[in-house]
This record gives structure tokens, sequence and C-alpha cells, in this order.
């Protein structure tokens, strides 16, 4: 195989590795709809069960371990949805205040079907300070090290072990550290370990980009990376970062942000935190409407819409505004959640003070550029009851 052959069918490899990574987003969106509906039903399910009394029955019992089990379930598919739109979310060098543990729990729980059953993995967590960083890049590079780990464990028979730490870095930042005991690596493959396209695996097995690119991303980020390892004695990856200006990276530049014009229109005294709610629902899934308005029905009035255009219409005429709050889908055919918002804030702009966002989706390109500069709370679905409660009540409150 000539070098060209070889480059072009890596290129090949990693192309069809970005597919998997768009694939994996849409797969999320699908995903979450349904499952906010099975969370939200499990959770009214238990809720009448307890309504029942001390009088329930043996099988009513029953009916409630399992509901209990099956929500708990869910909720697990939904932090695996979250953790693959972290990594395949297309943010481009989008940096924000996070914690490094978060990045590093989405890359294990990605990796968990490499590690289970193989290895042994420990965890060992200090307190660190926050940092600033692109989390999706940051994520990628913990799960390109830990696959590496992995892949050098499979032949311990489950004697394997992996070890991830976090700890100040000495310097005010941030060290993680990924070990592994499996056969390390002599001088020579050592050498060239971050080069583009080395690698030592079978033909088929590895791209030799994974070390690569970690290198290309954490430099970006005001990091760096290190290699320790020796044959028999195992491989230390170690990544430190910078703690960054939250501050700083959390300003918004004003200039960015929608021009305004003044709210001709009637607003009605907001209600207290105790209080009914008006709500509206936008949303074209019919499921999420039907279980939205059967949830908040104990908390306040519940008005559903299909319809982003005819909400729009409604809601521009409306003088007061009947509701409270808007709950409003970002992905919706004809008219996205955001163009709505963007034209109720250009004609009616303390109305759109009233939106909440929901999504299920990996925002990207336009949807990302607005939710970057839009100010209003976004509910990520799958979500709880609870948590719908109280986004919306937050909102009301401020």
């Amino acid at each position: 195989m000539t070098e060209r052959t070889r480059f072009e069918a890596q290129l090949q490899f990693s192309d069809r590795m970005a597919s998997v990574g768009r694939l994996a987003a849409g797969v999320a969106h699908e995903i979450n709809n349904p499952m906010t509906h099975v969370i939200c039903s499990v959770e009214l399910a238990r809720a009448k069960l307890a309504q029942s009394g001390g009088s329930t029955a043996d099988a009513l019992l029953e009916a409630d371990r399992m509901l209990s089990a099956a929500h708990g379930s869910a909720l697990r598919v939904a932090r695996i949805v979250a953790d693959l739109q972290r990594i395949s979310r297309n943010d481009g060098d989008r940096l924000a205040p996070m914690r490094v543990e978060d990045a590093l729990e989405a890359a294990i729980a990605i990796a968990m079907s490499r590690i289970r059953g193989q290895c042994r993995l420990v965890r060992r967590y200090a307190a660190v300070t926050d940092i600033v960083a692109n989390e999706g890049r940051l994520t990628q590079v913990f799960l390109n090290l830990l696959v590496n780990a992995a892949q050098a464990l499979e032949q311990r028979d489950g004697e394997g072990e992996i070890t991830v730490a976090i700890a100040p870095d000495g310097h005010g930042g941030v060290a993680v550290e990924i070990r592994d005991n499996g056969p390390g690596m002599d001088a020579e493959v050592l050498v060239h370990a971050f080069e583009a396209f080395y690698t030592t695996k079978p033909v088929g097995s590895g791209t030799g980009l994974g070390l690569s690119i970690c290198y290309a991303l954490v430099k970006a980020l005001g990091g760096r990376i290190q290699l320790e390892s020796a044959p028999g004695a195992g491989t230390t990856v170690r990544v430190e970062l910078p703690a960054g200006d939250a501050l700083a990276a959390a300003v918004v530049d004003a200039s960015t942000a929608p021009p305004v014009a003044p709210d001709h229109g009637g607003t009605a005294v907001r209600p207290s935190a105790e209080a009914r709610l008006r709500l509206l629902v936008i949303d074209d899934e019919p499921t999420i409407l039907a279980i939205v308005e059967q949830s908040f029905q104990p908390h306040g009035d519940v008005t559903v819409e299909r319809d982003p255009e005819r909400a729009l219409a409604s809601l521009l005429a409306a003088d007061p505004c009947p509701f409270d709050v808007i709950l409003c889908d970002l992905l919706m055919p004809r008219m996205s959640g955001a163009d709505l918002v963007e034209r109720v804030r250009r004609e009616r702009p303390a109305l759109a003070e009233r939106f909440v966002l929901m999504t299920g989706g990996v925002p990207s390109g336009a949807i990302q550029e607005f939710l970057d500069r839009c100010p209003n709370p976004v509910i990520r679905k799958p979500f709880t009851i609870p948590e719908l409660i109280r986004v919306c009540r937050a909102n009301v409150t401020g």
C-alpha cells in the first residue's frame, strides 16, 4: 500500500467518523421527544399511585416498583444521549465556563462499552477550579485517550486497570491524568506518538490521528499534553489546562443583540411564584404537547399550539398577553422557535421575555448563534416534570 493510498483510506475513515457524529446528533433529537414523554408519563403514573394512600394493594406496590425502575432506565438513556450530544456538537471554537469533570464523565459514559468487562475503571477526583473551554472538543480529547487505554488492555484478560485522576496542576490550573497498566511504549514509539498518521495498530484498527488531534485540541485551549510510558510499565497521559477567566468568557457583546423596538402592547402584572400560571406550549410534536398539558395542569392553565405561525399571529394580536410563560420548541417545520422569538422581540420586546425555549437536538449554525445571544432560559429534552415546573416558575419570578 502506497503512502498516498494509505492517506486517502485514512481520510475516508475520518469522514465516516464525522458522519457518525452527525448521525448521533440527529438520533439524539429523534430520541429525546419520546424519552420526554416516557419520563413524564412514568412520573405522572407514580404520582397517581401515591395518591391512593395506604390502602394500595400488592399489585399497585409492584406496579410502582416497576415504574420506578423504568423511570431510572429512561433517565439513563437521557444521560447517554446528552453525552452523545456533547461530542457531536458542532460549535466551532466557542468557549464557555465549565467543570473539567463534566467532559471527563461524558467521555467515560461513551467509552464504557469498550471498558466494561475488559478492565477496571478507578476515579480519583480532587477539588479543582473551573476552566473555560469548548466542552465538545475537550470531551473528544478524553474519549480518544480512554479508547487508547482500553485498546492497550485488550490482552490483559480482565486484569487491566484504567485510572482517571483530576487534580490541581500546581500552577493555578487543572491536570487530568489517564493511566493504564498495559504493555506501555518503547522510546521509539514515544517519540512519534503525537505525529499525524503514526500508528502501531494493525491496518483498519486505527488511523494514527487520535493523539495528534488531542495534541492540537489541547494546545488550542492553551494547555499541554504529555506522555509517560515504558515497556511493561503502562502509559500515563497528562493533560494540563489553564484556569480561565469565567467572567470574561461569559460576556456577551451587546452589539450582536437584535434591534429592540419599544413595546406598545399592554403588559399584565406578573404572578407570584405560588400563583397558578397561564402557559402556552408551542411544539409540532403531539406527544410533547399532550404530556406537558397533563403535567402542568395542577400548576396552571395550559394552551397548546402545533402551528408556530398561528401562535405568532395570536401572540402579536393579543393585548395584553394572556400567557405568563410561553414554552416554545426550537426546531419546528416552516418556522423555527428562534425565528418566532426574534419576530416577537422586534414587535413586542417585553413579550419576548416570557419565552422558555426547549430543544432535543444539538443546536448548530443559525440556531446556535441565536442561543448565544438569547437571554431566555433553555430546557433540554428529555426533561422531568419538576424541572419543567421549576424553569417556568423561575422565568416568571426572575
